[in-house]
């Protein structure tokens, strides 16, 4: 992939892809209206059945946010198959990781609404602080477990997940909707929104206020521990305006979160903030759709020193539907990063000295012959600070229709490559404690091959089951700084690639099945497999069994209950607070979380959220508190 040989033939290659593609598009053009399934856009960026795509796509649809009432987002990440999140049961605003398939929150992208949301003055590559997202802004959840770096870019290596905000653009009238709750550990959580339609004109307005005293973030012999709690402020606002072909639209967003910690700094105030702008334009025109969009992201934080990244991301977008069978999207992505600090370790550092900017041409084929489907894309990135990089994705499948009565079998399979640029922070730090590397940095790549069958039983039951491997190269690794038998400073610490390759390897299984109207349950088992990790920071945390389960029933028209139970294998971790950091294991264990919730009339609603019922004491992070038994509950009224 990131290599300096051979980019002129890639290039060639890429271009001929897209030439095909605008072959077909002069010759095969037979219709004048898109006509696309509205299920899943996240896996290609368009509208399609997940019988005819080649990875899986996990949904936690709007029902399922309103079964989870009372918990946090990264508590309902935790609850997605093949996804692990450390750190979900800590503190308020703790540190956390997105695990799945070996990877690490440097090989997770977090979408908004479908464009890329990061900071890149953070030390880990494509963080974005999912702490600052309140999930009562959110419609819907789509995750694919799966390498995504042709459409999305840097980082979209082994997850993707959107978070799909609402709208409520088709209400004539106006609907307001208002909620809050109360619950354990002096928390209380509100939310409002207004939405609606005027003419030509669509709105919606939305905010959220949390306030919790928390709990002690440390928990070691020795600590002092105290409450560590915080606030976080939510603001939203979009518009789009109609003018019947052409649709213009707007979004705005500002989060902030103030969180307490003690551990390392002490005791100290964490606060994180940012704010997005978006706008952009939609055009149908014939049996197309083109689509561009300019988005503005800034994210300041305030941790033992100011950081402050700015990330301006422009996408144009052209989706051509020649047939049922034949799709194409061509797209062209700028994007241009940098950061500023001020901070004890790194002094007063420069954006105009820490920036980088690249420009991506990318492009997917989707073809569809009798039952066999062919998804396929590339994208070739002109990088400031590295080589050209090419990666591509191949995506077969075939549906046996009708196997049985009303049962449809999906034998998938899926070929991807994948890259992640070093953060900001990794190029150009050079402190007190680590040294910038003089030599020349090549960005992580990845080669993900999987295969698997998905059955489908009407609308009743779903059963998924894949294999990946997953193979890793040039990873980013940290030398750490080497002190002498006073531990004064001999030699700072270095960022390099590392020279050899990880494989990771394993098995997600899940199913969902609903054989009654007011009953439906499922449950997923995740094995990973670390065949060959150069590294022990590269196998922190992550665990080899993960099994998840949920019960829900409607035992009357208006009365919702539900069970969720989680089950998370012995991790091996780090002892962080003694030299030199010496390995640690952190036991198994087991979570089950109940949930309620009753229309009092068809304005109101109310619901009840206790987690932990078996009040577990567990370790998601060495050294840090867990939340033991806790509740949430809440009313919500629609107007």
């Amino acid at each position: 992939m990131f290599k300096k040989k051979n980019n002129m033939n890639k290039l060639l290659f890429f271009v001929a892809f897209l030439a095909f593609g605008f072959g077909f598009s002069q010759s095969k053009s037979s219709s004048d209206s898109l006509v696309i399934q509205d299920i899943v856009v996240t896996a290609t960026k368009t509208k399609v059945s997940p019988k005819q795509i080649g990875r899986v796509v996990h949904v936690v649809d709007s029902a399922d946010l309103q079964n989870m009432q009372g918990k946090n987002i990264l508590e309902i990440l935790k609850s997605v198959p093949g996804i692990e999140i450390g750190g979900s049961g800590n503190a308020f605003g703790s540190n956390f990781s997105i695990i799945s398939r070996g990877g690490r929150n440097k090989n997770a992208l977090v979408l908004i609404d479908g464009i890329p949301v990061f900071d890149p003055s953070q030390i880990e590559n494509n963080y974005y602080d999912l702490n600052l997202v309140n999930p009562s802004s959110l419609e819907k959840i789509e995750v694919v477990n799966s390498g995504g770096s042709t459409l999305y870019g840097s980082g979209a290596d082994a997850v993707v997940i959107n978070l799909m905000t609402k709208k409520n653009y088709s209400n004539e009238k106006p609907l307001a909707q208002i909620g809050v709750s109360a619950g354990s550990f002096g928390t209380l959580d509100t939310h409002y929104s207004l939405g609606g339609k005027k003419d030509k004109l669509s709105y919606n307005f939305r905010g959220s206020y949390l306030k919790t005293d928390g709990i002690s973030a440390i928990n070691i012999a020795g600590s002092d521990p105290d409450l560590d709690g915080g606030d976080k402020h939510n603001l939203g606002v979009n518009f789009q305006y109609d003018l019947g072909k052409t649709k213009l639209f707007t979004d705005f967003n500002f989060n902030q979160i103030i969180a307490q910690y003690d551990a390392f700094f002490g005791d100290d105030k964490y606060t994180s903030q940012n704010k997005k702008h978006l706008v952009g334009l939609e055009n149908t025109h014939g049996a197309g759709l083109f689509k561009a969009t300019a988005q503005y992201l800034e994210t300041q934080r305030d941790q033992s020193g100011e950081y402050t990244s700015r990330v301006y991301l422009g996408q144009a977008e052209e989706y051509f539907k020649f047939s049922e069978e034949l799709d194409l999207l061509v797209g062209y992505e700028l994007r241009s990063e940098n950061y500023f600090a001020n901070s004890s370790f790194s002094g007063v550092t420069s954006a105009r000295e820490n920036q980088f900017s690249s420009h991506q041409p990318y492009v997917q084929l989707q073809a569809k012959w009798k039952n066999l489907n062919l998804v396929s894309s590339a994208r070739y990135v002109f990088h400031s600070a590295f080589e050209d990089a090419f990666v591509y994705h191949v995506s077969p499948s075939y549906l046996f229709k009708n196997i049985a009565k009303d049962t449809d079998l999906s034998i998938r399979s899926s070929l991807s490559t994948a890259y992640i640029t070093p953060t900001l922070y990794q190029l150009f730090t050079d402190d007190l404690y680590t040294e910038k590397n003089p030599a020349e940095f090549s960005p992580e790549n990845s080669l993900t091959l999987e295969g698997g069958i998905s059955l489908y039983v009407g609308k009743k039951f779903t059963l998924n089951g894949t294999y990946f491997n997953r193979t890793t190269r040039d990873e980013i690794l940290y030398r750490n700084g080497v002190y002498d038998e006073n531990f004064s400073l001999v030699q700072r610490g270095m960022y390099f690639n590392s020279t050899g390759k990880n494989q990771y390897d394993g098995v997600e299984v899940d199913f969902q099945y609903k054989p009654f109207h007011f009953l439906s349950f499922g449950s997923s088992y995740t094995y990973t497999n670390l065949k060959n990790v150069q590294s022990v920071a590269q196998s922190l945390r992550i665990p080899t069994h993960k099994i998840s389960g949920f019960v829900r029933t409607q035992p009357s028209k208006n009365l919702n209950v539900g069970l969720q139970y989680t089950y998370v294998d012995q991790r091996e971790d780090q002892d962080f607070f003694t030299w030199p950091y010496p390995l640690v294991n952190l036991p198994a264990y087991h979570l089950l979380d109940f949930h309620s919730s009753y229309n009092i009339n068809k304005n109101t609603t109310c619901f009840l959220m206790l987690n932990n019922l078996l009040n577990q004491n567990y370790q998601e992070v060495f050294g840090y508190q867990t939340k033991g038994r806790n509740f949430m509950l809440g009313l919500n009224f629609t107007f």
